[in-house]
């Protein structure tokens, strides 16, 4: 019988298909031992804390949602938009 997907797992499986290819989504752990949600664009490596998404997703679950599905699709999609925030942001080289 085959385990469950972890809710982690299925975040960054939606977050990687509604983001740029160019894009890469894990989970990974900063010199402060602090866990993240990386985000990779080629040299580009920045991250968001993993606490404050799993906060996000209990907001989400319990007043914004009727199921952990719709949950899971609103953050991913708020995760989303942040990321490409983020990377708009971000000094480019030139």
């Amino acid at each position: 019988m085959e385990e469950p997907k972890h809710i982690l797992d299925i975040l960054i499986e939606k977050v990687s298909e509604k983001i740029g290819k160019d894009i890469k989504v894990y989970l990974a752990m900063d010199d402060e031992d602090r866990e993240l949600l990386a985000v990779k664009r080629g040299d580009e490596e920045r991250g968001l804390d993993l606490a404050q998404i799993v906060n996000s997703y209990g907001f989400y679950r319990i007043y914004q949602s009727d199921s952990e599905d719709e949950a899971i699709d609103r953050l991913a999609e708020n995760l989303v938009k942040s990321i490409n925030s983020m990377l708009e942001e971000a000094p480019t080289e030139e």
